[in-house]
């Protein structure tokens, strides 16, 4: 019974896994919805692996490594591929292969965070998820584009700038905070409660070009508490 328990969470993060490899087939055959969506499933399938394991007190060294190899493919790779195959008509020279160092750069987050004991509670440079997230919702800002930032988006620059920003924010020494919950006060979480009711705002007022809002809030909110604490 002991070995079923263990091996639930691993089937989710087996999921996620196998959601990045289809997210790179949909990029390379240029269905960027598909290749999009495969990223927001497998997302979700990585928050849960995680819950279950704490639910189930199920979590091993084997879950943590099998979620990190997870997290490289469908939040480095993959991305990394549907920013390349998204933009790269519209950029000149090496600027379009620039896509591609957000793979790398996820990488070295996913070691770092795998050996650094400082990112127990909280986070030390941008998830690689929070990153692959961003990215995957590019195709889907393009597709039901209502304020016209296509163009933005398509740029010659645009591709580059966004690669290296996100690259350095995955390895910076920068203190987020986690979005976990030890109770349901509002005292020991207004800082997350407050994040989500912004994540609502945004998606509500921008749909899926709320979603880079977010992240960039996130980022915004935790430098603020940390000069604040």
């Amino acid at each position: 019974m002991n070995k079923i328990k263990r091996a639930i969470p691993s089937l989710f993060t087996a999921g996620n896994l196998m959601l990045g490899v289809f997210s790179i087939v949909f990029s390379s055959k240029n269905e960027m919805t598909g290749a999009a969506i495969a990223i927001f499933l497998a997302a979700v399938l990585d928050f849960f692996d995680g819950f279950v394991a704490r639910l189930l007190k199920a979590e091993s060294d084997f879950g943590k490594e099998f979620d990190s190899m997870a997290d490289c493919v469908t939040f480095g790779v993959a991305p990394a591929i549907l920013l390349f195959y998204l933009t790269e008509p519209y950029l000149p020279g090496f600027g379009r292969y620039t896509a591609l160092l957000l793979a790398l750069f996820a990488a070295i987050r996913l070691a770092k965070f795998n050996i650094d004991t400082r990112q127990s509670t909280s986070f030390i440079g941008l998830p690689s998820p929070a990153m692959g997230i961003t990215v995957a919702s590019f195709p889907l800002i393009i597709e039901f584009d209502k304020f016209n930032v296509t163009p933005i988006l398509l740029h010659p620059w645009f591709t580059p700038i966004f690669a290296v920003l996100f690259c350095f924010l995955m390895v910076a020494e920068l203190p987020l905070f986690a979005l976990k919950f030890k109770n349901f006060s509002w005292e020991s979480n207004k800082l997350t409660y407050s994040f989500l009711v912004l994540c609502i705002g945004f998606l509500m007022l921008f749909q899926f070009l709320g979603i880079p809002f977010i992240i960039f809030t996130y980022v915004f909110l935790s430098t603020i508490n940390k000069f604040a604490n």
